[in-house]
């Protein structure tokens, strides 16, 4: 399965999800049915309640278009805020199984 990689910013707060958001939807029409999405973390430091909501919304349209979506390179600060607020392990693990 080959992958399209996308770069999330510094920031996945409410000031850059809805400038992300079309992007996002954008890369996603671009998925063959051979494609997964993964997104590369590397850059990210800071998720607030809207970027976590915009990643649940990938996770949901992962699941209604029949694509992998990887989250790659996860700082543990990034780790830590998504398991404080409950999502951790559906970001994290089960966003990477798709059937």
């Amino acid at each position: 399965m080959s992958y399209v990689e996308y770069d999330l910013p510094e920031e996945l707060t409410i000031y850059t999800v809805s400038e992300l958001k079309s992007d996002l939807l954008n890369k996603i029409e671009e998925l063959s049915g051979e494609s997964d999405l993964l997104f590369n973390c590397s850059n990210l430091e800071e998720i607030d309640a809207a970027g976590i909501q915009l990643l649940l919304s990938i996770v949901k349209t992962s699941l209604q278009e029949n694509f992998d979506l990887f989250l790659d390179d996860v700082s543990p600060e990034i780790k830590e805020t998504l398991s404080l607020v409950g999502v951790k392990e559906l970001l994290l693990e089960e966003a990477n199984k798709n059937g």
